[in-house]
Order: C-alpha cells, then structure tokens, then sequence
C-alpha cells in the first residue's frame, strides 16, 4: 500500500527486504574419481564447475590435488588442472582431466580436491565454497 489508500492499523509492516548475489559464485557442483588408484597409476577425473551465482563468472582454472584431508592442506600435492569457459549466472561447464598418482605416494588413504577458480581471477560474491573433495584409497 505504497500510496497509503488502505486504511491499516500498522503503517510502518508495509516493506520487506533480502539480500541478492550479484556477482558470480563458481563452486565443484560434481566431482567423480575411481575409489582407488595404485601409486604411479593415470586415472580420469570428472568434474562440473557450476556458477549458481547471478552474474557471468569469467574464464578460470580448477586444479586437482592429492591431500591426507577433505579439505586442501599444505601437504596436498598438485595432480593437474583444467580450463574452464566462463560460466553464465545459473550455468555450469563440466570436463575430465587425466592425472597421474605420485609413484612416491604411499600406501593409505587420501583425497581427490578439485578447487575452482584456483587462481583467484573470479571476484566471487562467495569465496569460501570453491572446494570439494572424493576419498581415494592407495592400496
């Protein structure tokens, strides 16, 4: 009742707000890899990089590791990467990469971790979802 026509009790409940993702959002939507993978081995990766956000993500890189944890540690090492076209609002770009297990990884468990945007080119509206990760086991 914006021109004030109804007569209401209350006046001041006649507005609502919420706030909006502008920007773009790039985040691993999907994430496929063997359950395991002998040390030395090539194995395929699959992945859809996803931008859920409201605007064009421009042109990026999602890297994959190999990490003792879900998340992307310190010790994770680099297996390979992938270019991704930039990505329209609510849009997604999925591709595989074939990477190859370090010969020196040991025996154990382990993770695949796709990171997108791993550069950091995309200014994000969101910049903390970009990872997500697949347990492997090395025999």
């Amino acid at each position: 009742d914006d021109a004030g026509v109804v007569a209401e009790t209350n006046e001041a409940n006649n507005t609502a707000s919420r706030p909006i993702a502008i920007g773009p959002d790039l985040m691993v939507s999907a994430l496929s890899a063997p359950a395991s993978a002998a040390a030395g081995s090539t194995i395929t990766i699959g992945d859809t990089t996803a931008n859920p956000g409201g605007g064009v993500a421009a042109a990026s890189t999602t890297r994959f590791y190999l990490s003792r944890t879900a998340a992307l540690d310190p010790g994770a090492v680099l297996l390979g990467a992938r270019s991704v076209d930039s990505v329209a609002a609510a849009g997604k770009r999925s591709g595989s990469t074939k990477v190859t297990i370090p010969a020196s990884a040991a025996a154990g468990s382990y993770f695949i971790v796709a990171v997108a945007d791993a550069a950091g080119v995309v200014v994000e509206t969101h910049e903390n979802n970009n990872v997500s990760s697949r347990p492997l086991t090395v025999p």
